[in-house]
């Protein structure tokens, strides 16, 4: 007789599916296109995109990554002229990252197309369930969340 997984232990697995799928279809459309950047190279590109300003540790905080890996990912956007680092106005030991015009470009031409690929993924789920999973998610997250500002 098979043991029953608990309802835990299935809710991860799903969601590590899930992940997985959408690391992959993003990750095929970029190398569709004959794109340079990694999934992500993409995620931290488009975060920076939507918090203009960012600082790297906020950075790897908002996308839940090691300062290492994000530093790394940085340089290497940095390398491909999409985004700039500028010193912190506030934190002389900070820096801020910004857009160029090449990765504000790059964004145009591509988040809507890779916006698509999420809506594909979840298309399944109705726009009041997704509402519903993201916030019981946010709660998850936000109760377990061990780190110190």
């Amino acid at each position: 007789m098979k043991n029953k997984i608990p309802i835990e232990k299935r809710l991860f697995l799903s969601l590590e599916q899930t992940s997985k799928i959408v690391r992959e279809k993003v990750s095929e459309y970029l190398r569709s296109q004959d794109l340079k950047i990694t999934f992500i190279q993409w995620l931290c590109l488009y975060e920076i995109y939507n918090s203009n300003g960012i600082t790297q540790k906020n950075l790897a905080k908002a996308l839940s990554k090691e300062e290492a890996s994000v530093s790394r990912t940085i340089k290497k956007i940095i390398s491909y002229q999409l985004i700039f680092k500028k010193k912190s106005i506030d934190d002389k030991k900070s820096y801020q990252l910004h857009l160029s015009h090449s990765g504000l470009a790059f964004i145009n031409e591509h988040a809507s197309k890779i916006h698509k690929l999420y809506k594909m993924v979840f298309s399944a789920i109705h726009e009041k369930e997704l509402h519903v999973i993201s916030n019981i998610l946010k709660r998850i997250n936000k109760k377990n969340d061990t780190k110190q500002e």
